[in-house]
């Protein structure tokens, strides 16, 4: 975790960039929105500005992917994401949506539409849709990470290799969830003040950082160490000299 700190500071201004320029769209569609849209237009008009924050994070989190695996990205690798992973993430979009429209209908239908003896089911599917969030954390990142691999980054391939991550390391999500939650809650508490500044870039390093270590412990990337020691010097002080 310590070394998804040190990234997104060592990308501060990219964290500061995508950051603000993602913090003043979604409020700035969020006012529009409610203020001009009503019924099916303000439902419709919400879920482009999703699909497009959508985007924005997954270049964010292909940039941080590059930038924790050593491959040195530059700025205009998160537009080139954006272009040769669209299709996939467009599919995956959909399918999140889908599956969490599922779970949270469920729940409605079991609280408050079934009989009492029968609206108990409503505790099952609130423990899914909180093993589905725990998920979604790994999502954008995998998007990007399963270019190493053979299988095409696919909605399907997504979904089964998150719920394997989360289900082998329940602890580990739980723990980088929590810390998740935590910087969102401060950020917010602060006047929105920390979403403008590293919320949302501070997120795609964080979550770029778990996945690195996830394949470090199944061995799918190579470590790093947390110091590089130089060992080069000169052995015959005349040739600083020459």
């Amino acid at each position: 975790m310590a070394r998804g700190f040190r990234a997104a500071y060592d990308s501060a201004a990219f964290v500061l960039a995508v950051s603000f320029g993602t913090f003043v769209f979604a409020a700035a569609a969020w006012y529009l929105i409610e203020k001009y849209l009503t019924g099916w237009g303000r439902f419709g008009a919400h879920g482009a500005a999703y699909y497009i924050l959508w985007l924005v994070m997954c270049g964010a989190a292909h940039y941080a992917w590059k930038t924790r695996t050593n491959e040195y990205p530059a700025i205009s690798d998160t537009f080139k994401c954006l272009k040769t992973l669209w299709l996939p993430a467009t599919a995956l979009f959909f399918a999140d949506a889908f599956v969490t429209a599922v779970i949270v209908g469920d729940i409605y239908v079991f609280a408050s539409k079934l009989p009492r003896p029968l609206n108990f089911g409503w505790i099952v599917f609130a423990w899914l849709g909180f093993l589905w969030l725990l998920m979604l954390i790994y999502h954008p990142v995998l998007l990007s990470a399963q270019s190493m691999f053979e299988s095409k980054p696919t909605p399907l391939v997504i979904i089964k290799k998150s719920f394997l991550l989360m289900a082998d390391n329940f602890r580990f999500t739980l723990v980088y969830f929590i810390v998740l939650l935590s910087i969102f809650v401060i950020s917010t508490l602060l006047v929105f003040v920390g979403h403008a500044l590293v919320c949302f870039g501070l997120f795609a390093f964080l979550t770029a950082e778990a996945v690195r270590e996830l394949f470090v412990r199944y061995d799918a990337v190579k470590d790093e160490p947390d110091e590089i020691i130089d060992t080069w010097e000169i052995k015959d002080p005349d040739q600083r000299r020459k």
